[in-house]
C-alpha cells in the first residue's frame, strides 16, 4: 500500500514470484517500475564500452530518480536501499515464504558488501544500482541457494541460526547451506527398499547444487571463509558418494572357485575360459574410442610393444588359465580386431595409391610377426574369421589371391585351397529351394531338364513359392555362370536349347511374363544387371537381391505388394504415385534454385540441363536407370549394414528373408486399407509404409538374430562349399586339417577364437526395439535413438560462453575487420587469448557439423537452406560465430535453441516417466556443466551398460550376454538425466548492434521524455560543415546514440548542452574526441532528434561519396531506377523549394521503415511517395511543408524512393545547396 494522493491508497497488482497464499507484498512504492527502470539502464550501460560500476552509480545518481533518493537523509536513502532489495528478491527469485525471504535478502546484502569490498567502494550510502550489479555478479550461487532451500526447507531455519551475529562482508550462505544438505545425507535408517529409494532420490536431487558449489571455475572466485566451507562440503560429499563403491576384484577367486568346484567336466573348462575372455575384451571398449588420428597413433604403438612382449612371453600357449593370462588373450584379440580394420584400409590406401602412417605399418608388423612366429595359427584364423563376419566369404575368398595377405592364411590352407563355389545365399529359402536347385544343376549338366517339374511338384509349399524358387535357381545355376572369364564354362548351345524348351512347357512357368523372365534370366539378357566376365562379388550380391525381388514381384498376391508391383510392371500408372524417392520433386527445385535454363531430357527420359548458352553442343552418356539402381543399391547395404550392426553377409541373408518373407500371408494391419495402389497422396504412401514397415519388417527383424544363426547354418551346411578347407576354417573345426594349431590346449580352441557381436549401443538399440522398447522402456528408448546427439549437449555451456564474449566484444562494432574464422584467430595478439578462442571455436564448429542436417530438418528455428549444405571450418564467413537473429548469424542462435531442446525433451521424458514436474529452470545465462547433460561414451555410458551386461554360458554352446534393460534405463536417468533443471530460451546471447535498434522506437520515447524542437537551418549547416570525413560523421552519430539511448529511458533537462550532458551525466568526455564535442556543443538535448536525423543522412551521403550503398537492407522493390520523366518532374520541384526538412523525413523514413524485412508487406511500392510520406509525418505530429503538398510531383512511387533520394542528394551537391 501507498499513497497515490493524501486521502487516497490503492493495491496494485505486480509481477512477483511469491506463492499466492502468503500474505506477502512490496515494500517500497512502485519498486516494480523500478526495477525494470534499473534493467533497462543496466542492459544500456552494459552495451556501452569502457563503463565501470562505479560510473553506473555515479550516473544513477543524476537521474530523476536518482536526484529524487538523493534529497532524502542517509537513514532515509538506507530504508529506500534495503526495502528495494527485498522488493528485488520478491520480484526476482523463488520466494516460499517469510523466512526464506529474509535468508536471501541477507545472502544478497552479503552480495552487495562483497562487492563493493572488491571494487574498493567506501562510499557509505549504497545507491540501488548495487543491487543490480551485485545479483548479476553472484546470480548463479543465488539461484543455486535459492534451489537448495527449496528442496531441503530445514536449511532456511538453520542458516538463520547460523548466520544471526555474523557480519555480512561476504556471500557464505550457499556453501553453508551445501554443508547443511551434506550432513542431512549421512544416511541414518536404511533398512527398507523404500528408505533406501528415497535415500537415493534425494541424494540424486542434491547432487547438482551440490556439485555445483564445490567445481573448481567456481570455488576460484569465491571468499577465503567460502573455500574453508567448500573443503567441509567436498569431504562430506565424497564420503556419501563412496558408499556406491562397492566393485571389488572377486574375478580370480571366482575362477580358481569354479575351476575346483565339481560343477564343470574338464572339457568343460574352454567354455568358462571363453566367458572370461569376452567379458574382459568388453571391458576395454573404450581403449578403441579415439577421439582424434593422433589418439589412434599412440594406441597403436602401445599395442605394438604389448604385442611383441606377448611374443616373447608366452605367444603359443598357457597351461594355467589365470585371469592374467585371460586378460592378455582378451587383449590381443581386441588388437586382432583392429588388425583386421586397418588391413581393409590398406588394400583400398594401395587401390587409391595412398601412404600409410609409419605407426599403423609397424603394428600391422607386429601382428605378422605374432601370425608366423608364435607357432599358433589360431590368430590367423581369426583374424579371417574377422574379415569374413565383417565383409563376406567371397571377400576373404579374393584375399587368397592377393600377394600382400597370403601371410594370413595358414600354410596348409594354402596348398589345398582351390577354386570355392560361392555362397548361395537364396538358400535362406529353406529346402524347397535347396531341392529345386540340385534338380536344375543336374538337369543342366545333364541337358535333361524333365525331372525339374516333378521336384517342384514334390515340394510342400506355396505353389507362388515354387515358381520363385525355380526362378532363384535358373538365376543361380545359369546366370552366375556368365560370371566366369573363360567363355567355355558359359551355357553350351544345347544346354540352352533344353532350357528354352523347358521354360516354354514348364507349368510352374505359366504365363507370358513369367516365360519371359526365365528366358532373360538363362541367356542373360538383363539389360545392366547382367553378369560380365569377372564381374565382383559385391556386384553379384545386388544382382541376387534385385532379380529376388522381381521374382517375388512377378509371383505374389499380397494386396501389401500392388504398389511396387505397379511401379515395376506399369511404371505408367505411377506417374503422379507419392514415392519415397520423387525425381520430379528434385526436378523442381533444381529448376527453382538453377534459374532460368533450358531443360532437355535424354532417350531415358531423365531431365538435364545445359549451361551457357543453353543449346547442345556435343554428344554425351546419360547413366541409364540400372546403373543408378545399383549405385543406390550400394549405398543403401552400407547403411542397412551400419544400422543392423551386422556384417556383410548377415545383411545380405536379412534382406533376402524380408524378400522371401513377402509371399506369406499377412494379416492386415488396418481395415479398410488406407491407402490405394498407386499411392495417388503423401497421406496413402505414409499409410503404405507403416504398413510395410508393421507387418513385415518388424516382425522379421524381432526374431533375427535366431532366424541368422539357422540360416547361417544351413548356408554352411551346403555340400558344394562345407568341404572346402576354406570355409572349414572360417565356420568349422580347424583342428582337423590343420597341424599348426595347439594340442590339448584348452584355452586356444575355436570357441576363444571365434567373431562374436560385443556388447554396443548398437547392439543394445537393437535389443531394445525387439522389446518394444517404446512402450515398455521409454527414456532408454529415446535415449539410444537420440545418444549420437545427446553427447554432444555437453558443449552447449562452452559455446554459450563463447556467444557471450563475442557479443560483449562485438556489441558496438559497426563492421568487422575479419571476414573468416581464421583471420579472427590469427588476429589475437595473446597466445592464451588465442588458445581460449580456437579451443572453444573447435567445439562450436565440430557441435555444428555433426549437427547440421538435424538443424535443417528438425531445429524451430529455421536455417537458410544454404547454411547447412557443407560443414563448416576456419575459412568460413567469421559471422557464423556471432549469434544474430537473421543472416549467417542465425547459425549461432540456431545451434543453441537446437542443444536447449535436446536436453529439454530428455528431461520432459524423464518427468513423463517418474511422475514428477521439474520445476527447476536454469537460463543460459547462468547454464554451467553440471546443469546440462553430460556423460563421455567410452567412460561413462559404455561402462554402465557393460556393469548390466549378464554373461551366461551353455554346455556346448557359445557365450551369451545379456542386457538388464530396466536396469540400465534406470541407471541412465539416476546418473546422467535425474535432478537436471530445464533450461529456458529466454538469455540466449544475441548480437544486437546499435545500427540494429528500432530507432523509430528510440526516437518517439526521446520525443515522450524530453521535449523537442526543430534545428535552426544556420545550425544544420554549421554541424555539416564541422564534421569533414564519414569517420568523423560516423563517430559523431555513434556518440549521439549513446545519448539517445539513455534519454529514451531516464529522460533530461530540454535546455542542457548536448556536450555537457555527454560529460557531466554520462562521463563520455574521456572518450569522446574534443572536435566531436565541441561540434555537438551547438545543440541542446531538445534538438537530439532533428540532429539525429541529420547525421544519419550526412553518414548516408558520405557513403554514396565513398561508391557504397547506405542502403543494403532495403528491398529491391524500392530501389526502381528513375526514368526521364521523374528527373525532369524532381528536378522542377527542388530548382523551387529546398523542402530540407522533406528531405531528412524521406531518408529517416528509408533507414527507419523501409529497412524492415516485411516492409513490402505493409507499404506497396505502388503507392505514391508524397502521400506515404505525408501520411507518416502527421502520424508523428509533424506540420507538412505547403510547397510539398502543393508541388510535389504525385507521379514518384515509393518504388522510386531509394532512387528519388539519390537523386536530390545528387542534384543539391551539384547546384551547392545544403539541406
Amino acid at each position: 500500500m501507498f499513497p497515490l494522493h493524501s486521502s487516497e491508497t490503492r493495491t496494485i497488482l505486480v509481477q512477483n514470484y511469491i506463492v499466492q497464499d502468503r500474505n506477502m507484498s512490496c515494500s517500497m512504492p512502485f519498486s516494480w517500475r523500478i526495477k525494470d527502470y534499473m534493467e533497462d539502464l543496466w542492459v544500456h550501460v552494459l552495451h556501452h564500452e569502457g563503463y565501470t560500476q562505479q560510473m553506473f552509480d555515479q550516473f544513477f545518481w543524476k537521474t530523476p530518480l536518482g536526484e529524487y533518493i538523493a534529497k532524502a537523509d542517509p537513514e532515509m536513502q538506507a530504508e529506500f536501499f534495503h526495502r528495494y532489495l527485498q522488493d528485488f528478491i520478491s520480484m526476482t527469485m523463488n520466494v516460499t515464504c517469510q523466512e526464506d525471504l529474509q535468508l536471501l535478502c541477507s545472502a544478497l546484502n552479503c552480495c552487495v558488501s562483497e562487492l563493493r569490498l572488491q571494487l574498493k567502494e567506501t562510499e557509505a550510502v549504497m545507491s540501488l544500482p548495487w543491487v543490480h550489479a551485485a545479483y548479476h555478479k553472484f546470480k548463479n550461487r543465488l539461484q543455486n541457494l535459492s534451489r537448495m532451500i527449496c528442496l531441503e526447507p530445514q536449511v532456511t531455519q538453520d542458516l538463520l541460526r547460523k548466520l544471526h551475529d555474523r557480519d555480512g562482508v561476504e556471500l557464505v550462505h550457499d556453501a553453508y547451506a551445501a554443508l547443511a544438505c551434506v550432513e542431512y545425507l549421512e544416511p541414518r535408517a536404511l533398512d527398507t527398499d523404500e528408505q533406501r529409494q528415497a535415500w537415493l532420490r534425494q541424494v540424486k536431487k542434491l547432487q547438482v547444487p551440490i556439485e555445483l558449489i564445490c567445481s573448481e571455475d567456481n570455488v576460484r572466485r569465491y571468499g577465503e571463509r567460502s573455500k574453508a566451507i567448500v573443503c567441509r562440503v567436498r569431504t562430506g560429499w565424497n564420503r556419501i558418494n563412496s558408499l556406491f563403491d562397492k566393485v571389488k576384484d572377486y574375478l580370480q577367486q571366482h575362477l580358481a572357485a569354479v575351476e575346483q568346484s565339481n560343477i564343470l567336466e574338464e572339457q568343460d573348462k574352454t567354455e568358462l575360459y571363453c566367458l572370461y575372455i569376452n567379458c574382459l575384451e568388453d571391458s576395454m571398449f573404450e581403449r578403441l574410442q579415439f577421439r582424434s588420428s593422433a589418439d589412434q597413433q599412440v594406441f597403436l604403438q602401445v599395442e605394438s610393444t604389448f604385442l611383441t612382449d606377448y611374443l616373447q612371453s608366452h605367444g603359443h600357449s598357457a597351461e594355467t588359465a589365470t585371469v592374467e593370462y585371460l586378460q592378455q588373450v582378451a587383449r590381443v584379440r581386441m588388437d586382432l580386431d583392429m588388425a583386421a580394420s586397418l588391413i581393409m584400409e590398406k588394400l583400398r590406401a594401395n587401390e587409391s595409391k595412398e601412404r600409410g602412417l609409419s605407426r599403423t605399418t609397424a603394428f600391422l608388423s607386429n601382428v605378422e610377426n605374432l601370425c608366423r612366429r608364435s607357432g599358433n595359427d589360431w590368430y590367423r584364423v581369426y583374424l579371417i574369421r574377422k574379415i569374413c563376419s565383417q565383409h563376406g566369404v567371397e571377400f576373404v575368398l579374393k584375399l587368397l589371391k592377393t600377394d600382400q595377405v597370403r601371410w594370413l592364411f595358414p600354410e596348409e590352407t594354402l596348398q589345398k585351397s582351390a577354386e570355392v563355389t560361392p555362397v548361395d545365399q537364396y538358400l535362406v529359402c529353406g529346402d524347397d529351394y535347396k531341392n529345386i536347385r540340385n534338380a536344375v544343376a543336374q538337369g543342366v549338366i545333364e541337358g535333361k531338364m524333365d525331372r525339374v517339374d516333378e521336384i517342384c511338384e514334390g515340394c510342400k509349399c506355396l505353389p507362388q513359392c515354387k515358381t520363385v524358387y525355380l526362378l532363384l535357381a535358373l538365376c543361380r545355376e545359369v546366370t552366375t555362370l556368365y560370371r566366369e572369364a573363360s567363355a567355355n564354362f558359359h551355357p553350351k548351345p544345347e544346354q540352352l536349347e533344353a532350357l528354352a524348351t523347358f521354360i516354354q512347357t514348364s507349368k510352374f512357368l505359366d504365363t507370358p511374363e513369367l516365360k519371359t523372365f526365365a528366358k532373360a534370366l538363362v541367356t542373360n539378357q538383363l539389360g545392366p544387371l547382367a553378369l560380365h566376365a569377372g564381374a565382383s562379388g559385391a556386384h553379384c550380391v545386388l544382382v541376387d537381391l534385385t532379380v529376388h525381388l522381381a521374382t517375388v514381384l512377378l509371383c505374389g498376391t499380397q494386396g501389401i505388394l500392388a504398389p511396387l508391383q505397379q511401379l515395376a510392371k506399369a511404371p505408367a500408372n505411377m506417374q503422379a504415385a507419392f514415392l519415397p524417392s520423387m525425381p520430379q520433386d528434385m526436378l523442381a527445385v533444381a529448376q527453382q534454385v538453377m534459374g532460368p535454363l533450358l531443360w532437355y531430357h535424354c532417350p531415358n527420359g531423365h531431365p538435364c540441363t545445359i549451361g551457357e548458352c543453353g543449346r547442345p553442343m556435343e554428344t554425351s552418356h546419360c547413366l541409364d536407370s540400372g546403373t543408378i539402381l545399383l549405385s543406390h543399391l550400394r549405398k543403401d547395404l552400407k547403411h542397412l549394414i551400419r544400422s543392423l550392426g551386422k556384417g556383410t553377409d548377415d545383411t545380405v541373408s536379412t534382406v533376402h528373408l524380408v524378400i522371401s518373407s513377402l509371399l506369406q500371408p499377412h494379416q492386415q494391419q488396418k481395415w479398410p486399407v488406407p491407402y490405394d495402389n498407386q499411392l495417388s497422396t503423401k497421406e496413402a504412401r505414409n499409410e503404405w509404409e507403416m504398413e510395410v514397415s508393421n507387418a513385415i519388417i518388424t516382425p522379421q527383424l524381432k526374431h533375427l538374430d535366431r532366424q541368422l544363426k539357422e540360416v547361417n547354418a544351413f548356408i554352411r551346411a551346403d555340400s558344394r562349399i562345407s568341404a572346402n578347407p576354406i570355409m572349414k576354417l572360417m565356420f568349422g573345426n580347424p583342428h582337423l586339417f590343420l597341424a599348426s594349431l595347439p594340442k590339448d590346449s584348452l584355452i586356444h580352441g575355436s570357441a576363444i577364437w571365434s567373431c562374436r557381436e560385443k556388447v554396443s549401443l548398437l547392439s543394445l538399440t537393437h535389443i531394445v526395439e525387439q522389446n518394444d522398447g517404446k512402450d515398455t522402456l521409454p527414456v532408454l528408448w529415446r535415449f539410444l535413438h537420440k545418444e549420437a546427439e545427446l553427447r554432444l549437449v555437453k558443449h552447449l555451456p562452452d559455446i554459450l560462453t563463447l556467444q557471450r564474449d563475442l557479443v560483449k566484444k562485438f556489441q558496438n562494432i559497426t563492421e568487422l575487420t575479419c571476414g573468416t574464422i581464421a583471420e579472427f584467430l590469427h588476429s589475437q595478439k595473446a597466445a592464451s587469448l588465442k588458445a581460449w578462442y580456437e579451443k572453444h571455436v573447435k567445439i562450436f564448429l565440430t557441435t555444428w557439423n555433426q549437427l547440421r542436417v538435424s538443424l535443417a530438418t528438425n531445429g524451430e528455428i529455421k536455417i537458410p537452406a544454404e547454411f547447412c549444405q557443407k560443414d563448416l571450418d576456419l575459412n568460413s564467413d567469421f559471422k557464423v560465430l556471432l549469434p544474430r537473429r537473421q543472416g549467417p548469424g542465425l547459425c549461432s542462435t540456431a545451434l543453441v535453441s537446437y542443444l536447449i531442446a535436446l536436453h529439454n525433451d530428455m528431461i520432459y521424458c524423464v518427468d513423463k516417466h517418474t511422475g514428477e514436474e521439474t520445476s527447476y529452470k536454469v537460463s543460459p545465462a547462468d547454464l554451467t556443466d553440471i546443469h546440462v547433460i553430460r556423460y563421455e561414451l567410452e567412460r561413462d555410458l559404455m561402462p554402465l551398460v557393460l556393469s548390466n551386461t549378464q554373461y551366461s554360458i551353455e554346455k556346448g554352446q557359445e557365450t551369451l550376454h545379456e542386457y538388464d534393460l530396466p536396469k540400465i534405463q534406470h541407471q541412465i536417468v539416476s546418473r546422467f538425466l535425474l535432478g537436471k533443471p530445464l533450461i529456458t530460451l529466454n538469455g540466449i546471447p544475441t548480437l544486437v548492434n546499435r545500427h540494429d535498434r528500432n530507432y523509430e522506437i528510440i526516437l518517439k520515447d526521446v520525443k515522450a521524455k524530453v521535449k523537442q524542437e526543430p534545428l535552426q537551418t544556420l545550425t544544420l549547416f554549421a554541424v555539416a560543415g564541422e564534421l569533414h570525413s564519414y569517420s568523423e560523421v560516423c563517430e559523431a552519430l555513434s556518440t549521439l546514440e549513446v545519448a539517445l539511448g539513455f534519454l529514451a529511458m531516464t529522460g533530461g533537462d530540454p535546455h542542457m548542452q548536448l556536450s555537457c550532458y555527454l560529460e557531466e551525466v554520462l562521463q563520455m568526455g574521456d572518450q569522446t574526441a574534443p572536435h566531436i564535442l565541441k561540434t555537438l556543443s551547438m545543440c541542446c538535448l531538445k534538438h537530439c532528434v532533428e540532429l539525429w536525423q541529420l547525421l544519419a543522412s550526412l553518414k548516408s551521403e558520405n557513403l554514396l561519396r565513398l561508391k557504397r550503398d547506405p542502403f543494403v537492407g532495403v528491398s529491391e522493390k524500392y530501389k526502381q531506377v528513375l526514368g526521364e520523366d521523374e528527373r525532369r518532374l524532381l528536378t522542377g520541384f527542388f530548382s523551387k523549394s529546398s523542402a530540407d526538412t522533406f528531405l531528412l523525413e524521406m531518408h529517416e523514413f528509408l533507414v527507419l521503415v523501409l529497412k524492415m524485412p516485411n516492409a513490402p508487406e505493409t507499404y506497396r511500392p505502388d503507392w505514391g511517395l508524397k502521400i506515404t510520406l505525408v501520411s507518416y509525418m502527421e502520424r508523428k505530429g509533424l506540420d507538412i511543408p505547403p510547397d510539398v503538398e502543393e508541388l510535389f510531383p504525385d507521379e514518384i512511387c515509393l518504388s522510386h524512393c531509394v532512387a528519388a533520394w539519390k537523386f536530390v542528394v545528387a542534384y543539391k551537391q551539384e547546384h551547392g545547396q545544403r539541406q
